[in-house]
């Protein structure tokens, strides 16, 4: 078990969350500090370009846990403390308002923010970004009481914002200066689709088109496009919070480097989450991978094992599309398709290892990708292409549990 008797977590999100619930379920009895820099109690951030923007949910309904689980758990929330300064040696923390806390651990979970696009805003233009419940709910509210919207970046929160959008009966212009949206996080056949539906929808796609500026309601391109809209939401990515870290010291490449139990440069401070850099892992950049880290840095710190990364998770609610995908991405060689009468997926091999699966409306046959994957199973890719053959049978024949 640890000597630790006190532990800060620095960050609300779900991975501070998840450490902090975590510690107590793993039978830790010291103090816990979560520290969080918003007013509300701790949510969740997917549903906000989602159902809050389509739908109007409320903040207490995607609160991560009931606020009375603080209480009943003994965890220590102080919300609106923002940390302003780290000693990873004296292991305190400092609050704006010059409080400190002092800790035998610090656990960093600052998460990540929308990247701030380097353009050139002239005559009171202004745009929105989506990183609060209080924005997401400011961006239905436009769309309830304006005609046309213009998103910047076809990325998985661009997509999910124009579907809820349009729920809200908003025209929406959708650009981006690649090829194709959400080339990143799902294969051809997955995007053809989703676009497809899009359309089908009514949101324009226009691509290859470089942002340059903003002159009042009008956005202006490189190649001399201008698109005018009643407002105007940046979703060009997100970058990891780095600069608490950095300024105290902590070791910093691209997040904050950490090993595989998830210590920075100074062993009694962790971090994990989208700002976490793990040393043979990378940033996993997903609420799944965020959870799992949440969990494994407490378990790590209470029986001292090491984190090892599961196959990564992203799920995607697009109009009444659930689009789910497993994997890597990247490591594939070559792309095949499953088509059954209601469900696609498109899974990518790499040797004739499936290492990459992506499905719509497919959720039973993903959680069975998602298996094969884990095991590193070799399966003939002819059984796995045809619809007609359960995959769940395919996997007993081949002896995985």
């Amino acid at each position: 078990m640890t000597s630790y008797q006190k532990i800060a977590i620095v960050g609300a999100g779900v991975a501070g969350v998840t450490a902090a619930a975590s510690l107590r379920q793993e039978g830790y009895k010291g103090d816990i500090t979560l520290l969080s820099n918003q007013r509300d109690y701790p949510y969740d951030l997917p549903p906000l370009s989602k159902t809050v923007i389509s739908s109007g949910t409320s903040v207490e309904q995607i609160m991560l846990q009931p606020s009375e689980f603080y209480r009943s758990n003994n965890v220590n929330l102080l919300l609106d403390w923002e940390v302003a300064e780290i000693d990873p040696i004296a292991l305190q923390l400092r609050a704006r308002s010059g409080e400190r806390i002092s800790a035998d651990a610090i656990i960093i979970a600052t998460g990540g923010r929308p990247i701030e696009p380097s353009i050139e805003v002239r005559n009171g233009a202004s745009y929105y970004r989506l990183k609060s419940y209080s924005d997401a709910i400011k961006l239905r509210q436009m769309a309830k009481s304006s005609n046309t919207g213009l998103i910047v970046g076809a990325g998985l929160i661009g997509c999910e914002v124009a579907a809820s959008l349009r729920q809200c009966g908003c025209d929406v212009t959708l650009v981006d200066a690649s090829k194709a949206p959400m080339e990143r996080v799902f294969p051809a056949h997955i995007r053809k689709h989703l676009t497809s539906r899009h359309q089908a929808e009514g949101v324009q796609f226009k691509f290859e088109k470089r942002l340059l500026g903003l002159d009042f309601s009008t956005a202006c391109f490189e190649d001399g496009t201008n698109i005018e809209a009643d407002f105007i939401l940046m979703a060009v990515g997100s970058r990891p919070n780095i600069e608490l870290a950095e300024s105290s010291g902590i070791e910093v490449f691209n997040g904050v480097s950490v090993n595989d139990s998830f210590q920075t440069n100074y062993q009694n401070v962790y971090c994990i989450g989208d700002t976490a850099n793990i040393q043979g892992v990378g940033r996993q950049e997903h609420w799944t991978s965020a959870q799992a880290q949440g969990m494994a840095v407490a378990h790590s710190i209470l029986t001292g094992q090491r984190y090892v990364p599961r196959t990564s998770w992203v799920w995607s609610d697009q109009y009444d599309l659930r689009v789910e995908a497993a994997g890597n991405l990247g490591e594939v060689e070559q792309f095949h398709t499953r088509s059954g009468e209601s469900t696609l997926i498109e899974f990518g091999t790499k040797q004739g290892q499936v290492v990459f699966a992506s499905g719509i409306s497919s959720t039973k046959e993903m959680r069975l990708f998602h298996r094969i994957i884990e095991a590193d199973l070799v399966l003939d890719t002819a059984e796995l292409t045809d619809a007609s053959r359960n995959i769940r049978e395919l996997i007993k024949e081949n002896k995985v549990v």
